[in-house]
């Protein structure tokens, strides 16, 4: 049962809330629960269904549930949110777990306000409950032993980045592999010489072997008379229905069925290409012939090369631009990183993506361009270089690169000189390696989109002080301090001093707006749109037709929003030095001799046969010949040290005690304090982070007065820095989420300043007009700055139940408060307040690692920034600031009175003033919203570009320096009669392949004829000295030359064709010249 009642004041007034509860407790088993672990937090989750559906009331044997009723129902919690003792009005008084319904609901003046019309009482109370029986189980799972553990089976899943294979691509590259397979075992089966004779003994892809194909058959030689130069569809249409078979190796005319050998009568050519008349007389053709203007396929022209150079640059530069954009804003664009998803019963069959299937397309379409030019090229390279020069015949008549493949191809060029046809083929081998590139070009990752605004500012960095106030001291000489902090201490749930120590000590969060010690004024960010709740796209849609589903995926991802914002931020640190006059034990250390019956009660105190130690209450800083005693205390205040021993079977374990307290100038004997003193001195402006560990024994002893003493059973170790509290201030670029605050990132744009406002008043007190003389009126006005107040809170933090007045009655501090828990920790062997608590955390809690003083000093400039963060950042608003922070262009209150001096003597020469503010009224904002972005990919990107570069200097050498490089061909050679047309009328050509059959062999093309040329050679040859009439022995291909030019024919007729040199290159001119010569060496 819980009561709630408001003062009773009268029967009318009197407010009142009652509940009876009762608590049941349920447990399950086997229900599954799913725990979420990222970098920033841990989430459990259960199945409530399942817990419901087999949940039974929980045993008495496994839990106590009577002891934990009586832990939960204990009247110590007050213990734990005790306010300062005086200088509060009246508040009201919760009892045992109220007081934790209190902070609950948010009552943050201690008012019964909000508790008697707080919405869902009973529910907060659950809550409550529920959350202490949490960590009350969950602090036995921790302590128990690894031998009560009973392991459980568990499927654990991770979150990485891993390659998966697409359903339905899967299934169709499949699909074809087994069809190619089947394909290619069926023209395995099908093309085997058994069921498919080719009757062909070599490739004839060479004009040599054109020429062995009819060099038999004058019938053959006929029917292609007068084919020189008539262009390939004028030749099918001579050719009319002709049938052809090959026999043996060789061609012949198949008539019904029937091979037919007799000679044909030579045919009449129309010809279409203008020639002089004088010319044409001589070559023994008509006048009427002509021959086509350009026979060069569209690939070969000019205006194609002109296009595809255009593509390729074109290519390029759209690749850069959509680098540069992919580095610099980013591709989240909807239509580009635009996705259609296939799905059959609710399972994704296949994604179709534009931004990985057009690049892919264009590189096909790069690639078979450029296999047509490198089939072009491949085709006419031999015949092209016999009409340009005389060639031998490996190079000429005995070469084909039809069947070679590109590299290979690419090999064989550059070992023949043929370097334009190498970077043909070379260039069709990038090609392919270009359409893997562009397919792996782009990566559909999640990004940002950038986009501006402008903000407002509210706050700046404090440069006034804080004014309080706090009642009229009754003598001029005390000081403002134990009024100012009992406010400030007042409502113990709105403290930051837990934020801070949590954040340290149990991995809590950190303040909104802060990070790493770091403070930032905060902005209105409400301007700026979030992203839809749902977090699911407007482009996102969905299609269903039948069992097949399409879902359409737009650019936004719909996650929080990140803001980058230029502001102040602030941020505490300290530098420290090690108090060496510590070394001399008796500046800090009392040594007892307990077996004076004089001064100590024997008879109630434990027997030791040793001398003890004791803690003084004031420690001595400055070396003994010090002009002025620099002090300090062992407690956080002049009280005396009687906690904590950790015994374990009368034997003394180690005790460690830690305490952060100021550093004064001042009398060390002084024993009594004045109600408003906290330490005796004057405050130096530094303080001492202390840490002592020794061996301590629990039983206190009494001396002769019954006054107790803590003894330590040998003398304790202590390692104590003098530290200087730093506070500093800059300019930083924050990004952080639009939702929580919370910050992502920062830069510190200019070098930290020192900010001197902080240490401006130190508790100032005002007169209450400004009147000098003043009579005493009760109240006045006090002001601090940030930084002393914040240096204050910490001091004062572990012992604020005795900051009120007559708190310390009138033998002044005593023994420490053990019913004070709020700000301290005392546990068995541990005596500290929040801050030496958050140190021994960081050091795994090893006592002897605190005693370091390098440890002791990064440990204590972590803590001091973090608490001083969580100083700055909690409880901050836009309108007024905070402790830290201040409105821009904040003004001290209209009309306060000016600072007495502290003597109460008149006017300080210090005042107050308003301080003009240098902060931009308004900021520009970046605004970070997560976008599907297209990333290209660095590595494909510099190959594609670096082909595309290869391609365009390929091209343009093809096309423009050598232009006319096909020119000297009539024709295209693209079927065995354009390669007959060239040879039929050749007779010592003839007589050469005739003869020399066995060197064409072994000048086999393909991929495996380089170690079959030399076995073919020696089989194929006769026994004995071989030699080839006219043209020497094996060697005699690169004996012999050949041309493709003007000649003379069987019949004395001039040809145009293939022969063996001599043949005419060049124009009318030339050929009468050449005819003549060549007339003149026949007749020779």
């Amino acid at each position: 049962m819980f009561f709630i009642a408001s003062p009773l004041q009268s029967p009318q007034s009197n407010q009142s809330v009652a509940r009876l509860c009762s608590s049941n407790y349920f447990v399950a088993f086997n229900v599954t629960t799913t725990v979420e672990s990222t970098a920033i937090s841990s989430l459990v989750s259960i199945d409530e269904r399942s817990f419901n559906e087999t949940k039974v009331p929980l045993d008495p044997s496994i839990v106590d549930l009577q002891n934990f009723e009586d832990l939960f129902l204990n009247q110590s919690w007050s213990a734990y949110f005790q306010p300062p003792n005086g200088y509060n009005a009246v508040r009201p008084v919760f009892g045992g777990p109220l007081i934790l319904l209190a902070a609950l609901l948010g009552d943050t003046g201690f008012s019964l306000n909000t508790t008697f019309e707080g919405v869902g009482l009973l529910d907060k109370a659950q809550r409550v409950k529920q959350r202490f029986f949490g960590e009350a189980i969950q602090t036995a799972f921790v302590s128990t032993s690894e031998q009560d553990v009973q392991h459980i089976s568990a499927q654990l899943t991770t979150t990485q980045i891993r390659l998966i294979a697409s359903y339905g691509i899967g299934i169709t590259l499949g699909l074809i592999l087994l069809l190619s397979a089947a394909l290619i075992t069926f023209v395995h089966y099908c093309s085997r010489l058994s069921r498919r004779p080719l009757n062909l003994i070599r490739d004839p892809g060479s004009a040599a072997a054109v020429m062995l194909m009819i060099s038999h058959n004058a019938e053959i030689r006929n029917r292609f008379r007068g084919f020189d130069k008539i262009p390939e569809d004028s030749m099918k249409s001579l050719l009319g229905e002709t049938m052809f078979r090959i026999v043996d190796g060789r061609l012949v005319v198949e008539d019904d069925g029937q091979v037919k050998m007799s000679n044909a009568s030579p045919l009449e050519i129309p010809q279409k290409r203008h020639y002089s008349s004088r010319l044409l007389r001589a070559l023994g053709l008509n006048e009427a012939t002509r021959l086509d203007d350009d026979w060069r396929p569209a690939i070969l022209r000019r205006w194609t090369g002109l296009t595809l150079l255009l593509f390729l640059a074109s290519l390029a530069a759209v690749l850069i631009a959509l680098f540069v954009v992919s580095k610099g804003p980013g591709l989240h664009q909807s239509a580009l990183v635009f996705q259609s998803t296939l799905a059959l019963h609710s399972k994704s069959v296949v994604g179709i993506a534009p931004y990985s299937i057009v690049p892919t397309i264009f590189a096909v379409v790069v690639k078979l361009w450029w296999g047509a030019l490198e089939e072009a090229f491949k085709r006419l390279q031999p015949y092209v270089m016999m009409a340009k020069r005389p060639t031998k015949a490996s190079r000429g008549i005995a070469l084909s690169y039809i069947n070679s493949p590109m590299v290979l191809a690419s090999g064989r060029a550059l070992s023949k000189g043929h370097w334009l046809l190498a970077l043909v083929c070379l260039g069709a081998f990038w090609t392919e390696v270009f359409t893997v590139g562009m397919s792996a070009l782009w990566q559909r990752n999640v990004g940002t989109s950038l986009g501006n605004q402008q903000l407002s500012t509210q706050l700046e960095i404090r440069n006034l002080p804080q004014v309080f106030l706090v009642p009229e001291n009754s003598e001029p000489t005390d000081t403002y301090q134990l009024p100012v902090l009992t406010q400030v201490f007042e409502n113990p749930f709105t403290s930051w001093l837990y934020g801070a120590v949590v954040q340290l000590a149990y991995n809590g969060s950190e303040p909104d707006w802060s990070l790493d010690g770091w403070s930032f004024a905060q902005i209105d960010l409400s301007p700026i749109p979030s992203t839809s709740s749902n977090g699911k796209s407007e482009l996102n849609q969905s299609h269903e037709l039948g069992t097949l589903s399409f879902t359409d995926s737009g650019a936004n991802l719909g996650g929080n929003v990140n803001v980058t914002v230029r502001t102040s931020a602030i941020r505490g640190r300290i530098e420290c030095s090690l108090h060496e006059s510590l070394s001399n034990t008796s500046n800090w250390l009392k040594v007892l001799d307990l077996q004076n019956a004089s001064y100590w009660n024997e008879s109630a105190n434990p027997k030791t046969g040793s001398p003890g130690y004791e803690l003084l209450t004031q420690i001595t800083l400055s070396p003994p010949n010090s002009s002025q005693q620099l002090l300090t205390t062992a407690f956080a205040d002049p009280a005396r040290l009687v906690c904590c021993a950790n015994e374990t079977k009368n034997t003394p374990g180690l005790a460690s005690i830690g305490y952060w307290s100021s550093n004064t100038y001042g009398e060390t004997n002084r024993a009594v304090q004045s109600s408003t003193y906290r330490v005796p001195g004057t405050p130096t402006g530094n303080f001492t982070v202390k840490w002592i560990v020794g061996e301590a024994i629990e039983q206190q002893f009494l001396d002769l007065n019954n006054m107790s003493h803590f003894v330590w059973q040998s003398q304790p170790s202590i390692t104590a820095l003098n530290c200087q509290p730093i506070i500093e201030t800059a300019n930083a670029s924050v990004t952080l989420d639009l939702i929580s605050g919370a910050v992502q990132e920062y830069s510190i744009l200019d070098s930290p300043r020192n900010a001197t406002n902080a240490w401006s008043d130190n508790y100032e007190g005002h007169n209450t007009t400004d009147v000098n003389a003043e009579p005493f009126t009760g109240y006045t006005n006090v002001t601090i700055s940030y930084g002393n107040l914040f240096m204050s809170s910490l001091y004062n933090a572990a012992d604020c139940a005795r900051l009120g007045e007559g708190a310390l009655g009138e033998t002044g501090y005593g023994d420490e408060d053990l019913t004070d828990k709020t700000f301290n920790f005392r546990l068995p062997g541990l005596n500290v307040d929040y801050m030496s608590y958050a140190m021994f955390s960081l050091a795994q809690r090893n006592p002897s690692a605190l005693l370091d003083p390098l440890t002791l000093q990064n440990l204590s400039n972590r803590v001091f920034s973090t608490f001083f963060q969580h100083y700055a950042s909690t409880n901050v608003t836009l309108t007024d600031g905070g402790r830290a922070f201040q409105a821009i262009g904040a003004t001290l209150p209209f009309g306060l009175p000016p600072i007495l001096n502290v003597s109460g003597g008149g006017l300080s020469s210090y005042q107050d003033t308003n301080l003009p503010s240098y902060t931009n009224r308004t900021t520009e904002a970046v605004v970070h919203t997560p976008v599907e972005q297209l990333v290209m990919s660095p590595a494909a990107f510099i190959l594609c570009l670096a082909i595309l570069l290869f391609l365009a200097c390929t091209t343009v050498l093809v096309y423009f320096p050598y232009a006319a490089y096909f020119k000297a061909l009539p024709r295209d050679v693209e079927s065995l009669a354009s390669a007959i047309a060239f040879v039929y009328d050749s007779p010592r050509l003839r007589k050469w392949v005739v003869e020399n059959q066995h060197l064409l062999d072994g000048n086999r093309s393909g991929a495996l004829a380089w170690w079959r040329r030399s076995w073919n050679l020696v089989a194929r040859m006769p026994r004995g000295n071989y030699r080839v009439a006219g043209y020497g022995s094996a060697d005699g291909l690169d004996r012999v030359t050949t041309g493709l030019g003007f000649f003379r024919g069987e019949q004395g007729v001039a040809r145009w064709g293939v022969e063996l040199e001599p043949v005419l290159r060049g124009g009318a001119g030339d050929a009468h010249a050449a005819l003549a010569g060549l007339e003149a060496e026949r007749r020779a």
